[in-house]
């Protein structure tokens, strides 16, 4: 989309990884972490972002986007449950020879549109609200927010947490604590 692929794939990566403990269950919604993906290219392509230490300040600022996508997403399937009342209904009605034509299509293609409508506005308000806040932010501290000293081997790490989370096991959670107190320890030695 940008062209950035380095960039697309280190962002990518994190928001995966940061995820990873979220996976879709039964009939829970996880983040939608594409949006929050995509939000960051943007306002990275607005500002002429490049660096994890300048994108740190808009991924944080991006992040409830994808709590935000979901939720959208579930109002969306409460508000369609009407539509598969409907497709049972012309089922019962279809047993018998000659009563009405598959309402499947119109519905899939119906639901596939507003879906598509609802997450481009949420995406065009999520845009502005972080291109806004980006800008008032700048304007006070006179200069782009940024994180010095980051480099994306330590946003990987942080988005590592949400594969650890993921393994559910008390020895993993034991080794990554025991891991990042080593790595403290030697940063002060």
């Amino acid at each position: 989309m940008t062209g950035e692929w380095g960039l697309s794939m280190h962002l990518a990566i994190f928001l995966e990884l940061l995820w990873l403990d979220l996976f879709p269950a039964g009939t829970y919604i996880p983040p939608n972490s594409i949006i929050t993906l995509l939000l960051t290219l943007a306002v990275a392509g607005h500002f002429g972002l490049e660096s994890a230490g300048q994108l740190a300040i808009p991924v944080l600022l991006a992040l409830p986007a994808a709590l935000t996508g979901a939720h959208v997403e579930y109002l969306h399937r409460r508000w369609r449950n009407q539509q598969y009342t409907d497709l049972l209904h012309w089922g019962r009605v279809a047993e018998h020879p000659g009563k009405g034509d598959s309402p499947l299509w119109r519905i899939m293609v119906r639901s596939l549109g507003e879906l598509f409508m609802l997450n481009l506005g949420l995406f065009c308000v999520w845009l502005l609200v972080l291109v806004g806040t980006i800008e008032l932010m700048s304007n006070y501290i006179g200069h782009l927010p940024a994180v010095p000293g980051i480099a994306w081997g330590h946003v990987w790490f942080v988005g590592a947490m949400g594969g650890m989370l993921a393994l559910r096991l008390r020895r993993a959670y034991a080794a990554f604590a025991l891991a990042l107190l080593a790595a403290s320890a030697a940063s002060f030695i």
